[in-house]
């Protein structure tokens, strides 16, 4: 079974191919119309998923239950619905515009879960629920002297 980190870097690759052929296309033809989809396809897909798998491999404590794997889904349901559905609207489609707003929040949510999941293995790594004064989220391995 893929790992999760497999999972969000197999569908960045995917956005990233696709987000690719359509720029192509566009340039091919010399019609940029669709050129906001082709810019959140490759944000959201490409940069935003590779990102998300990127800090699971590094941080492999934080795929431990069951919002991350949400996370996932979440996330790539999101993607897929809006980034087609905003180039259906630029198409002259005005009506797909709920469909654009039910995508735009998934990947919010999605954002929000990660975010959980990032906070959460920060509270994991350090061993405790409350931030470690003057710390800013970094750790000073050389301010951890042993008395």
């Amino acid at each position: 079974m893929p790992t999760l980190p497999f999972r969000f870097l197999l569908v960045a690759v995917c956005a990233a191919l696709c987000g690719m052929a359509a720029g192509i296309v566009m340039a091919a033809s010399g019609d940029f119309t669709l050129a906001p989809a082709h810019a959140h396809l490759n944000l959201l897909g490409w940069v935003s998923m590779a990102l998300y798998g990127l800090f699971y491999r590094a941080v492999p404590e934080a795929s431990a239950g069951w919002l991350p794997k949400a996370h996932f889904w979440v996330a790539t349901t999101g993607l897929v619905i809006m980034v087609p559905a905003l180039g259906w609207l630029l198409l002259g489609h005005p009506g797909i515009e709920p469909v654009i707003g039910i995508g735009s929040l998934l990947t919010v949510a999605a954002m929000g879960m990660f975010g959980a999941v990032v906070l959460r293995s920060r509270q994991r790594v350090l061993g405790t629920s409350r931030p470690v004064p003057g710390s800013l989220g970094v750790v000073h391995l050389s301010s951890q002297t042993s008395s």
